[in-house]
């Protein structure tokens, strides 16, 4: 298997005809008026492609998120993924979306890692920026916040 595409998005879904559609795609980084802080759920969305003279079974994925700090964390480990030749002599895409909920305890570069049958095809960087609000401001950063306040963050284009 090869790898189409991968990128993050806002948000992300399957439509009924398994087609994907995505919103606010290109992410570079996050804006947090507070550290540490729990944005917003983003989607890792990629399309993978099936070789005409590859096995269609026991293949797998993984995202990984490696910290500013270095430490690494699997976000999904050896899930299956299934896929099955449609038409000869052709390539077969496999469309896949891990939502990822990620707790960002500094600034720096977040690089979330999708990984096929155990090898990174797509390293993606997420910079994280520490944008204070002066005290009393009504920034974007703070309107999007929940009311329990678990969404401090604005995304950066």
């Amino acid at each position: 298997m090869q790898l189409d595409f991968a990128f993050l998005s806002q948000m992300a879904d399957f439509l009924t005809d398994d087609k994907l559609v995505a919103w606010g795609i290109g992410i570079a980084g996050l804006e947090a008026s507070t550290m540490p802080f729990q944005a917003s759920p983003m989607a890792l969305v990629a399309r993978l492609l099936l070789l005409p003279e590859e096995r269609d079974h026991g293949h797998t994925y993984a995202v990984k998120v490696i910290y500013p700090n270095g430490e690494e964390t699997f976000l999904c480990q050896d899930e299956p993924l299934n896929t099955r030749h449609r038409s000869p002599g052709q390539p077969s895409g496999a469309n896949l979306l891990v939502s990822l909920t990620i707790f960002y305890s500094s600034a720096g570069v977040y690089r979330f890692q999708l990984l096929l049958d155990g090898h990174t095809v797509k390293d993606i960087p997420l910079e994280v920026f520490h944008v204070p609000g002066p005290a009393g401001h009504t920034s974007l950063t703070e309107a999007s916040q929940d009311a329990d306040g678990t969404r401090p963050s604005t995304i950066r284009t």
